[in-house]
Parts: C-alpha cells; sequence; structure tokens
C-alpha cells in the first residue's frame, strides 16, 4: 500500500513539473515577468542584443508594459540604436507619466531630435508634479529656446515676403529702411546659432549661411518672386508625366528630360513653339541662351 501512495505521488509530481511551464507560458503576466528578469539578468551581463531580444518577448506578451520597454529603451542606448531608443522610451513615459526619469530621458531624447512641442511637453509634465526639479526647467528652457530659434528664422522670412507684397504702400526710404532691418536680423540669426542645435536646426543654418545673399533677392528685384511655387506648379505635369511613364532609367535620362521640360515651360510661358526653337537650337552647332524677352517675329 506504501509503495502504490509513493508511486501515486511520484507521477503526480511528475505531471505538475510538466504542466507547471505550459501554465507560465500561457499566462502572459508570469511570462513578461519571466522575460523582463533575464532581460535584467543579461543587461547586468553587458549582453545587450541578448537583453534585447528578452525585453521585445516581454513588450509582445503585454505591448503596454511600461518597465519592459523603459528597460529596452535602456538597452538600445548602449548599442547606439538612437532612433529605437527614442522610440521606446516615448513608449515607456506615455505608459509610465508619473515616472519622472522617463519623462526626461524621452524629453531630452526628442529635443535631440528637433521634436521640440513634444519635448517641451514631457518638461511640463514633470513640473506639474515636482515644480522645482531643476532638470525639468532646464529641459524647458532649452525646448523654449530651440522653439524661438526656429520659429524665428521662418518669421523673419514670413516677415520678408509680407513686406515685398507691401512694397508699392511704403515710400522707397521706408521700404529700404525694412529691407536692411530684415537683413541685419537675418545675419544676426546665423551668427547667433545655439550649440548643441538639433540636425533639422543645423541643416537649416548651414543652408542659410550657403546662401546668405539670395534668400532676399526678391526685395531689391520686383521681377524676381520671393517663393518657387509658380515654377514647381509649371513643372508638375512634366513630374507626372515622367511618374506614369515609369520614370527615367538612367542619370542622363533624367537630366535631358529636367532640361527639356524646364525649357518647354519657359517656351509657353513666352509664347513661343518649342518645335521651332529646338530646331534652330540643334541646328546652331554652338550652345545658346535663350532670351528672356521674345523676339520679334520675322
Amino acid at each position: 500500500m506504501k509503495n502504490r501512495c509513493s508511486s501515486a505521488y511520484g507521477v503526480l509530481a511528475l505531471v505538475l513539473v510538466a504542466f507547471l511551464p505550459g501554465c507560465s507560458r500561457g499566462n502572459p503576466e508570469v511570462a513578461k515577468r519571466k522575460y523582463l528578469a533575464s532581460g535584467n539578468s543579461y543587461f547586468e551581463q553587458k549582453k545587450y542584443q541578448e537583453a534585447i531580444i528578452e525585453y521585445r518577448n516581454a513588450v509582445q506578451q503585454d505591448a503596454r508594459f511600461g518597465e519592459a520597454r523603459l528597460r529596452l529603451a535602456e538597452a538600445y542606448v548602449q548599442i547606439g540604436d538612437k532612433p529605437n531608443a527614442l522610440r521606446e522610451y516615448v513608449r515607456a513615459a506615455d505608459l509610465l507619466p508619473n515616472d519622472a526619469k522617463a519623462q526626461l530621458t524621452a524629453g531630452g531624447l526628442l529635443l535631440d531630435a528637433g521634436h521640440y512641442d513634444d519635448a517641451k511637453g514631457r518638461a511640463e509634465k514633470v513640473l506639474e508634479g515636482d515644480p522645482k526639479s531643476v532638470e525639468a526647467h532646464i529641459l524647458l528652457g532649452n525646448a523654449l529656446a530651440r522653439l524661438r530659434d526656429f520659429e524665428s528664422a521662418v518669421k523673419q522670412l514670413q516677415e520678408a515676403i509680407d513686406l515685398a507684397q507691401r512694397r508699392t504702400n511704403l515710400t522707397d526710404t521706408g521700404y529700404r529702411r525694412r529691407v536692411a532691418e530684415l537683413e541685419n536680423r537675418l545675419v544676426a540669426w546665423v551668427l547667433a546659432k545655439p550649440s548643441g542645435c538639433s540636425d533639422d536646426l543645423r541643416r537649416l543654418h548651414q543652408h542659410l549661411c550657403n546662401h546668405i545673399t539670395e534668400w532676399f533677392v526678391f526685395l531689391h528685384e520686383p521681377e524676381v518672386p520671393p517663393t518657387n511655387n509658380h515654377a514647381e506648379r509649371m513643372l508638375r505635369p512634366a513630374v507626372i508625366t515622367r511618374k506614369v511613364g515609369g520614370c527615367n532609367k538612367t542619370l542622363l535620362g533624367s537630366l535631358v528630360h529636367s532640361v527639356l521640360a524646364s525649357i518647354m515651360v519657359t517656351c509657353k510661358q513666352q509664347g513661343r513653339r518649342f518645335l521651332e526653337l529646338a530646331k534652330r537650337l540643334w541646328q546652331g552647332g554652338e550652345p545658346q541662351a535663350i532670351p528672356l524677352v521674345p523676339e520679334p517675329d520675322s
């Protein structure tokens, strides 16, 4: 009888051993905690790729598992994967609204990526719970400074366009004074570029530097439009044709297409016949510039 009971208990134990892992796999709450613990173990060993796999497994069990997303973001930082780190930090901060560190870290990455409004929102969220947070005030100040920098450049260009439209309503002296003011402000903005700015702001700054003498040409030459909107609209049919035709197959074909499209539109604007002009240019032998003013009919 005793042997029979021992055998029964042995069989029961084997059944439980086989059954419990299945229960863990079938229970997302248990599984996600198991994956998180495993990921933390790998992280402590500096095995970040293995940790990422485990943290992602945890997130697959529960997409709203903020703690796992936070650790996943930290692992991405360790391997230098900034885009994924930013994405996971933002998700973690959304899922952990009371975690000040998560909010500030996400805000810092958003600031570096040029998402100034979002960074500002993260700082303000921390300050709601802790008005004396020095890190949150610094983040908020940096975000506001970047917003002012970018908006200042855009505002100056908008003011220049508005000034060009009001040219006839101003005296010549008043107009020239306003042009000088705008040009000086643009130069000052370029010279005062903040350090540690985002890639977007850095590209804008470099573009302004490279073409500093060209931005306000339309303020000095009334015939020059302030934007290229009209040119883009005129070339739009050629772009559509290129796309419908399966695009250009070679670089040379693309260059030829762009030149011909531009010449055709110029001919249309000047009331010329493109085929006649093309024939003349072809027979001329030497490169010729198309006159800006239509030639009188012979």
